[in-house]
Order: C-alpha cells, then sequence, then structure tokens
C-alpha cells in the first residue's frame, strides 16, 4: 500500500498525466464510489486495485469526467471466451485469479504481482472502446474482456462510439512503473516507512 499523496503523484509520473488530472480523475471517482475514504492527510493508503481503477480510464478516455463510465463499461467487464491454452490458464493461477474474473481483478493482480517482484512474460493490454473490447495479448491466448454480450451493450457503445477508431496500449513497460511504487523497497514506500 501507498500513501495517498505519493500514489497520485505516482500515478501522473507513470501515465504522463499531471498531477492535477489525476486529483480531478481521483475526485471524479470517489464521488461516483470507485475509490474509497477521505482527501488530504485522512485518505487511507492506497492499494494495486486503486491505481487499476486509473489505468482503466487512462485505457478508455482521456476526459476525466467520463472516468465512472469507463470503469462501468470497462473495468466490471468480465473475462470473456474459452481458456483453450494451458499457458492463459497457468498465467491466471500465477495471478491467484479464478477464470469469471473481471478486467480490474486482472490489472489489480498484475500490478500487485508485479509489485511482489513475479515476473511476466511480455504482454500489452489493448483497449477497443468502440469495439467494447480489451484484450492482454502476449504468449497466452484467451484474455478478452467485453459486455458487448450483456443487457445495455448498445446504450454503453453509444457512449464510447467514435467516428473514428480509438485504440489504446497500455504496455507492461506501464504495469512495471506503476508497480513500482508499491513494491518493497521502492523510495516511495521507504519513505513512507
Amino acid at each position: 500500500m501507498v500513501q495517498h499523496a505519493r500514489f497520485l503523484a505516482g500515478m501522473a509520473n507513470a501515465s504522463g498525466e499531471t498531477e492535477n488530472t489525476i486529483k480531478l480523475v481521483h475526485r471524479t471517482l470517489r464521488e461516483a464510489g470507485y475509490l474509497h475514504g477521505l482527501q488530504g492527510r485522512h485518505a487511507p493508503e492506497r492499494t494495486p486495485r486503486d491505481a487499476a481503477t486509473f489505468l482503466c480510464w487512462l485505457g478508455v478516455t482521456d476526459k476525466p469526467s467520463l472516468a465512472p463510465a469507463a470503469i462501468e463499461d470497462f473495468g466490471n467487464a468480465p473475462r470473456f471466451g474459452r481458456l483453450d491454452d494451458d499457458g492463459t490458464r497457468e498465467f491466471l493461477a500465477t495471478l491467484n485469479l479464478p477464470e469469471d474474473h473481471t478486467l480490474l481483478d486482472i490489472l489489480a493482480a498484475l500490478i500487485g504481482g508485479t509489485a511482489d517482484g513475479k515476473v511476466f512474460p511480455p504482454y500489452a493490454i489493448k483497449f477497443q472502446p468502440d469495439e467494447l473490447f480489451v484484450r492482454i495479448s502476449g504468449p497466452f491466448s484467451g484474455l478478452g474482456y467485453t459486455r458487448e454480450h450483456e443487457d445495455g451493450a448498445a446504450d454503453v457503445s453509444r457512449r464510447h462510439a467514435k467516428p473514428y477508431r480509438v485504440v489504446r496500449t497500455l504496455p507492461k513497460s506501464l504495469i512495471e512503473d506503476v508497480a513500482h511504487m508499491f513494491a518493497r523497497g521502492s523510495a516511495a514506500v521507504e519513505a513512507a516507512e
């Protein structure tokens, strides 16, 4: 866990967004109920799950006001598809995730696992909001997340559809940068102790 102010600075540094933008996203997500606790010195320490909410926002949109919709429409999306390959099952077991997890679950597990020193094969997280789909690509298959088969998918599609194709890819290196602030021995953790 990371002290709140260090978390905000770390998310800004890792994402390339300004700290003011990160604070605005934090406030928007807190008011929508996706993040909990007070602000300032009374704020709780932040977890990899909190960081996962920011990464989900970052993958879907650059508008802080749309952060809650990004979490609702994509972060809560379940894994979709069959697990055809043993590498994918092993990867999920390494992350201690059940087969029926969500995108937020795997993002938090990747951040937490990386912070704990687990080494993962190369991967990238590809957000395709206009197709209501997120895929984690790498040496495994079967990790896709979507809500397109649920009731209300048409409304979700209208919220995120654009006249042009928007695809954002979060590389493994971004997850590693975010995980660094949670790692034992990192400067942020040592300063907080």
